[in-house]
């Protein structure tokens, strides 16, 4: 993840514009979030794939930046908390389309599609990478 301080910090003042929901990011300095930042995909997803994902899909990167700073920061290991994050996740990304594309452009709701097949996946399945998350977190007391 090729993530510099000048873009984190545009990435910080787009989510305050925008009113990100359970926003992390705008108030997690660069040194702190790039700890918890491994881009659009799961941890254990090798980083050349993640790195391709992020380039395919660069606005499910900013806010896959607030939801890993979400899930790691946080540290709640309770359901209610893990379903939150994850629709923050999806109504971030949808305000991130709404931002970047105009209504008649495509893209728009390509990335609305994409946030919301990302957002079934971390339902399913995302809550082994959060529950490792509150433990490694819960070690680390």
């Amino acid at each position: 993840m090729n993530l510099t301080k000048e873009k984190y910090e545009e990435y910080q003042k787009l989510a305050l514009e925008l009113k990100f929901e359970m926003n992390d990011i705008s108030y997690t300095p660069y040194e702190e979030a790039i700890q918890y930042c491994n881009g659009v995909g799961p941890e254990w997803f090798p980083a050349i794939l993640r790195d391709f994902i992020d380039a395919l899909h660069p606005l499910l990167f900013i806010d896959s930046l607030n939801h890993d700073i979400n899930w790691s920061k946080k540290h709640k290991k309770s359901t209610e908390y893990f379903l939150a994050s994850n629709k923050a996740f999806l109504v971030n990304a949808q305000k991130l389309a709404k931002w970047r594309y105009c209504f008649i452009n495509p893209l728009r709701y390509w990335v609305i599609h994409k946030a919301k097949q990302c957002h079934l996946l971390l339902d399913k399945f995302g809550g082994i990478a959060y529950n490792k998350a509150c433990e490694k977190a819960e070690a680390n007391v």
